[in-house]
């Protein structure tokens, strides 16, 4: 075998081992830092390439290179990319960053799911805004109860129940409220503890219902 044989061979080889000693995430990160290089050199459409470049590193400080705020949760905006990668981390110091209020892609939602993932209740204290969306056919309203009551599910707490302002539940309203009654009604049913149902005021009888159905 030749010398020149041999050196091609020797530096596959030593290639070979490099690659198999690479860790992934090393790999990965090589990768993440061609795309976001790529998103600078683009004359249009950056805003759509930093956005999927800051959530597939899910790193937030890539949402500052996109030029447009926007309130439209499906374009590529600050709002929907600080969005999107504040639920990836769960860290809910990104949804401030956030300038839209209320409705998809908002600051609040942003605190709701995060408050949901994290059963932390706490969470739902930066919720300021109150907005109506549809569930089951129905309108209900999204606040700071409706978080309390979505955590007071996830955690399966029924002592958080009590920390919801509306208490008595008013079926006939709408756009719907959640109330101290109703969280404890839904956790009834969800966790099969008729107990619960006792403190569900009007919706007692179903929710014994929905504890007994098999």
């Amino acid at each position: 075998m030749s010398k020149t044989k041999i050196y091609l061979l020797i530096a596959f080889v030593v290639a070979m081992a490099l690659f198999l000693f690479v860790s992934k995430d090393t790999l990965l990160e090589v990768i993440s830092d061609r795309i976001t290089d790529n998103c600078e050199s683009l004359t249009s459409n950056r805003d759509a390439c930093f956005n999927s470049a800051a959530q597939k590193k899910k790193d937030p400080i890539l949402c500052e290179k996109i030029s447009v705020q926007s309130s439209d949760p499906k374009a590529d905006s600050k709002d929907n990319c600080y969005s999107n990668v504040a639920e990836a981390l769960q860290k809910p110091e990104l949804c401030a960053k956030i300038q839209k209020v209320s409705g998809d892609g908002s600051k609040d939602t942003c605190y709701l799911n995060i408050a949901t993932k994290t059963k932390n209740v706490d969470l739902c204290s930066n919720i300021t805004s109150q907005y109506a969306i549809d569930i089951n056919g129905g309108q209900v309203l999204i606040n700071k109860d409706f978080c309390i009551q979505n955590v007071a599910m996830e955690a399966l707490n029924a002592s958080l129940c009590d920390n919801i302002s509306l208490k008595v539940h008013n079926p006939s309203k709408v756009p719907l409220n959640v109330s101290t009654q109703s969280c404890y009604a839904f956790l009834g049913q969800n966790s099969k503890n008729a107990s619960l149902c006792e403190k569900a005021g009007a919706q007692r009888s179903a929710c014994i219902e929905g504890v007994n159905q098999k």
